[in-house]
């Protein structure tokens, strides 16, 4: 059963950390790119999922989308959009 994390943030944190610990053996037996598209399956599939049930809309899905994008693309110069929620901030 999952515990209540003090904060959204501290959430996330604790749920990469898991992640972490699972992606070396995933990197064992698929090649990176395989994983990454493999998690952008369900990252999408989440997402519909979470704006049909109502959890978040299409905008906080988008800044979510804009989130990772600003992530990957960082050590170009493309610095988070203004607006773009605090990672305390849960996307619902």
């Amino acid at each position: 059963m999952p515990s209540i994390a003090p904060s959204f943030g501290d959430g996330v944190r604790a749920c990469v950390q898991d992640m972490n610990e699972i992606l070396p053996r995933l990197n064992r037996r698929y090649h990176s790119m395989v994983i990454v598209s493999a998690l952008a399956e369900h990252i999408g599939s989440a997402l519909r999922i979470l704006i049909q049930r109502q959890v978040c809309d299409a905008d906080k899905a988008r800044l979510l989308i804009r989130h990772i994008e600003a992530t990957a693309f960082l050590s170009e110069g493309l610095a988070p959009k203004p607006g773009a929620a605090s990672e305390n901030t849960p996307p619902a």
